[in-house]
């Protein structure tokens, strides 16, 4: 891992550094791990010997998805962590299925998720709680795969009501928008070819045929002319 880490920080520093610059800038990256154990480092590390004899010791943080609590999330900005947080329960999954009050328990716990995602998102024009739910709701759909009743009352709250968001609104406005736009260029492209038609002094009736329009655009054409 930490070798990989290495070559990715690599390659964003050299994509990133100027021609006049004397020095790579490297990015500050870390390492996120969705399971971990007690024999999970903080940081993985890797000495880096160069030609000249020197040693540095490269060193990337360790981030545990377990350390951090969904107020933590939140509270830190964590958002691409959410959709990976019910890997916490993996190793109970099958025991709170068995127990209603732990069931109940987790229901809450992805409802107070979903809520606080669409109060953080609110503001928000790029699809972002649409695209988060969605991850939240496939991992869940695959985590609790083996446990159908739980699935089903889990991701009936993540489903919820749908929620109207500023970015539904800016979608639906750029769709119409190239809808518009299609059928305004498709128009001009018509009263061309009708314009030069007419120049030709082709029949009224044989150019509506031709161009698949009424009267009224080869008129608005003639006009135009």
């Amino acid at each position: 891992m930490i070798l990989r880490m290495v070559e990715y920080d690599f390659m964003i520093a050299l994509s990133e550094t100027r021609q006049d610059k004397t020095y790579l800038q490297f990015p500050r990256s870390c390492i996120i791990y969705l399971r971990s154990n007690k024999n999970t480092l903080n940081e993985e590390q890797m000495e880096m010997r160069l030609a000249d004899g020197q040693t540095v010791m490269y060193s990337v943080p360790v981030l545990r998805l377990k350390d951090y609590s969904v107020e933590e999330i939140f509270e830190k900005n964590l958002l691409i962590l959410l959709p990976y947080y019910i890997i916490n329960y993996e190793k109970e999954l099958s025991q709170i299925a068995k127990d209603e009050k732990r069931t109940q328990s987790l229901v809450e716990e992805f409802q107070k998720i979903i809520c606080r995602l669409a109060e953080a998102t609110k503001d928000d024009e790029t699809g972002l709680f649409r695209d988060m739910a969605g991850m939240i709701r496939r991992i869940i759909k695959y985590m609790l795969r083996r446990e159908p009743d739980l699935k089903e009352r889990v991701s009936k709250v993540m489903g919820g009501k749908v929620l109207r968001l500023p970015s539904d609104a800016l979608r639906e406005a750029r769709a119409a928008g190239v809808a518009s736009g299609k059928a305004e260029g498709k128009a001009e492209t018509t009263i061309i070819i009708v314009q030069n038609m007419l120049k030709r002094g082709m029949p009224i009736e044989d150019i509506c045929a031709l161009a698949e329009c009424d009267i009224e655009l080869v008129e608005k054409a003639r006009e135009q002319l």
